[in-house]
């Protein structure tokens, strides 16, 4: 059998990934408000938050979230300079926006999700735009 050097097919090896899927559909929750083909309804309005500079309230089936952002903002003269601005994510779930009632003190949870919303913005924001300046990103689960 010829072998094709020009297609990358992968290791020898390899499983394939519906091997690992699971097939019983009787363990997902069946909701009775919309059919199959119906999205969630979604809420969305920006400006809620006089003071800062863009926010949002967005509603998408139950979840709720709340976004503010501020700045750009100088920072103080005690810090490096750096031709490239900076971005502080904070973000947090309301006390009961669970089903368990969280804290008011950041656990783990929110500290990773902070961390990988701040590389996501890192990657989409033009910070070279913004030397010596930070932007704030809050972001609440109601």
């Amino acid at each position: 059998m010829p072998v094709d050097s020009y297609r990358y097919t992968g290791p020898e090896d390899s499983v394939d990934y519906r091997v690992y899927m699971d097939r019983d559909t009787s363990k997902l929750q069946k909701r009775k408000d919309r059919g199959k083909d119906e999205q969630r309804k979604v809420f969305l309005k920006t400006g809620v938050i006089s003071q800062a500079k863009g926010s949002s309230y967005i509603e998408l089936g139950d979840t709720k979230v709340m976004v503010a952002v501020y700045g750009p903002r100088e920072i103080p003269k005690r810090s490096d300079f750096s031709m490239k601005g900076l971005i502080s994510c904070e973000f947090k779930f309301a006390p009961f926006a669970c089903t368990t009632r969280r804290g008011h003190q950041r656990d783990a949870e929110e500290i990773e999700i902070g961390l990988l919303l701040k590389e996501c913005l890192e990657s989409s924001v033009r910070m070279n735009l913004y030397p010596k300046s930070c932007i704030d990103v809050f972001v609440t689960v109601l």
